[in-house]
């Protein structure tokens, strides 16, 4: 080739390169556009370079959404939380839909649902709401015939409460501090229901099972049998003694009570509450772990023996002392095989906060993979939303201090992904992942913010906006070093911090 040639050729190149760069800026563009154009009612909206994320992101809000009513119903605005075409919502589905729901703009929906379930708390239940309320807004007639005979699952109450303060850290609604109506709700829980049904320290391991009855027991009556089932385990209710995930529970609803008691500046019965959550941690560990087996226990029957099978509570609670017991129970969780899908919607999420990021996504592909069985269950599609936000995205709100915290945990085929609309506080934010080794947050608030940016990695300096900026370290629930910088952001502000 002539140098004439050379230089027409070089040309081409650079007039071809160029096109190309305005055709795939086009392209970003347009699929920006087309992303705003779909998104959901919350807003929430996802890019992204990995189209199976995409799609599983995309079913998983359709699917939750479809299960939204807003319109004239007596219970006023709801969700589904209970098993299809019930019509109605549960205790124990809302408190784990929440956080989901959250993100895909329903804070409204899921606050009417927990006020129902507080406001229902009577002492002719001995201290019960209505496990499982209809779009009537009346007790489910499957679960209930009266104040005597009903449907209840002990962990129940304590599980509203911790979804209560999570509302409240994400939204700063301060009627979950304020409200008479939820006030009571957590007074009566923490008091009065602990007393009712003997979940003290003290009697819970010698409490009558069934108890709080006005008829002799019938143990082929649900309604008797399981009237204070104390688990969320419901194959062998008449075999069932006590379920390790009621005393995971109730010790997290404890750490919960003791940060709104905080809140609403009763430091003196708060310390007291310090004294309970030690004596619990303790007694816990002490009578809840198999010594000769090196594992923990997960439920006890009323023959005396027993059981120990892996519980998604136990981790989730952080009631185990020290790092070897919490490792044991995390490769439990691991090597589960036969599991039904509401146990496993919980996986994704958990799996995700003690760092087995590869086995949280593969967790989170199953369970919302086309032809995955059951997975029309409402639960399902409002676990993929939270694990992909809270976990995958590691985005934490904490509206005590106003603050938002990142964390990075992309693997696999996902190089890079974005969420925008991310509901927090009294408005948005969007938070973009590159890598794991860089974010991008731009706040939609109106009010200043603080950003907590961390990262998986030991590193002295992070990038901000391209200045150097000294870290602080940090670790996380498994023990892996972290990373991190915190910088305040006012309302429109985009920052992008990343490593050197």
């Amino acid at each position: 080739m002539n140098k004439s040639g050379l230089i027409s050729a070089v040309i081409l190149f650079v007039m071809m390169t160029a096109i190309s760069c305005q055709n795939s800026q086009h392209i970003r563009t347009h699929l920006e556009r087309q992303w705003r154009e779909e998104a959901y009612p919350g807003g929430l909206t996802i890019l992204t370079d990995d189209s199976v994320l995409a799609a599983r992101f995309d079913w998983a809000a359709k699917q939750a959404l479809s299960y939204v009513h807003s319109g004239d119903d007596p219970v006023g605005k709801w969700y589904e939380a209970a098993l299809p075409d019930r019509q109605a919502f549960c205790m124990r589905d809302v408190s784990h839909q929440s956080l989901g729901a959250h993100y895909l703009g329903l804070q409204d929906h899921t606050k009417n649902m927990l006020y129902k379930f507080a406001e229902n708390i009577s002492e002719s239940r001995d201290w019960c709401s209505f496990w499982e309320i209809n779009r009537f807004n009346l007790p489910a007639p499957v679960d209930y015939a009266n104040d005597q005979e009903f449907w209840y699952n002990l962990p129940a109450n304590f599980d509203v409460l911790i979804a209560c303060y999570d509302q409240y850290l994400l939204t700063g609604d301060n009627d979950y501090l304020q409200n008479p109506v939820f006030i009571n709700f957590y007074q009566r829980t923490m008091d009065d229901y602990i007393e009712a049904w003997d979940l003290d320290i003290a009697s819970i391991m010698t409490r009558d099972r069934f108890m709080n009855l006005d008829a002799p027991l019938d143990s082929s009556y649900s309604f008797q049998v399981s009237r204070g089932l104390p688990s969320y385990g419901e194959g062998e209710p008449v075999r069932l003694y006590l379920g390790a995930d009621l005393l995971c529970l109730q010790y997290q609803a404890y750490l919960t009570y003791e940060s709104i008691i905080r809140l609403k500046g009763s430091g003196e019965r708060a310390d007291s509450l310090q004294k309970v959550l030690q004596d619990l941690k303790e007694w816990y560990n002490l009578h809840w772990w198999n010594l000769e087996d090196d594992k923990p226990y997960s439920a006890l029957l009323t023959d005396g023996t027993f059981t120990g099978n892996p519980s998604s509570y136990i981790l989730q609670s952080q009631i185990l002392d020290g790092s070897h017991k919490q490792e044991i129970a995390l490769q439990g969780l691991l090597g589960i095989e036969d599991i039904n899908i509401e146990s496993q919607s919980y996986l994704p999420r958990l799996f995700y906060d003690f760092d087995e990021n590869r086995r949280a996504s593969e967790e989170l592909m199953d369970i919302s993979r086309p032809l995955k069985e059951r997975k029309e269950y409402p639960e399902v599609s409002y676990a993929v939303i939270e694990a992909m936000i809270e976990g995958m995205m590691g985005i934490n709100v904490q509206a005590a201090n106003r603050m938002i915290s990142t964390m990075p945990r992309l693997t696999g085929t996902t190089k890079w992904v974005r969420f925008s609309q991310v509901p927090v506080f009294e408005g948005t934010m969007t938070v973009a992942h590159k890598a794991n080794n860089e974010t991008t947050v731009i706040s939609h608030l109106d009010r200043e913010i603080k950003w907590r940016a961390a990262f998986p990695l030991k590193i002295d300096s992070l990038l901000v906006d391209n200045q150097v900026i000294k870290t602080q370290s940090g670790a996380t629930l498994s023990g892996r070093e972290t990373s991190w910088v915190e910088v305040t952001l006012q309302g429109g502000d985009s920052v992008t911090i990343r490593g050197l």
